[in-house]
């Protein structure tokens, strides 16, 4: 081989050495008990603080009276979807054989009409 083969070669082997011992030296740093505590903890704090802005972000919306009422509505539009629901149950059972119902909804109104 030539002379500068020889020396890209070594710089190579130079180059890969420290490599490894950087790789050695991470391994070795990332089993120390001292470390994975520390990672544990940033974590932890990382989790605390997500559910913190969390909280403080439903708390916000809470105190919002626009946000109360909506939820509000939403809530008795699903209280009324299920009185309805059990009406039209109850018209079935109660009706005589051979008679159909239909029942429509009206959230309005909240009566079924017999056909």
């Amino acid at each position: 081989m030539s002379e500068s083969q020889l020396d890209f070669a070594k710089k190579i082997a130079k180059a890969n050495a420290a490599r490894q011992r950087q790789l050695d030296k991470q391994k070795e740093k990332q089993a120390s008990p001292a470390y994975q505590k520390a990672q544990k903890e940033k974590q932890q704090a990382s989790q605390n603080k997500a559910q913190q802005r969390a909280f403080e972000k439903m708390k916000k919306r809470l105190d919002d009276p626009a946000y109360r009422e909506e939820q509000y509505q939403k809530q008795r539009e699903s209280q009324i979807k299920a009185v309805e629901k059990q009406r039209a149950r109850q018209q079935v059972k109660e009706a005589p054989a051979g008679y159909t119902i239909q029942y429509k909804t009206d959230r309005r109104s909240m009566h079924g009409q017999i056909n």
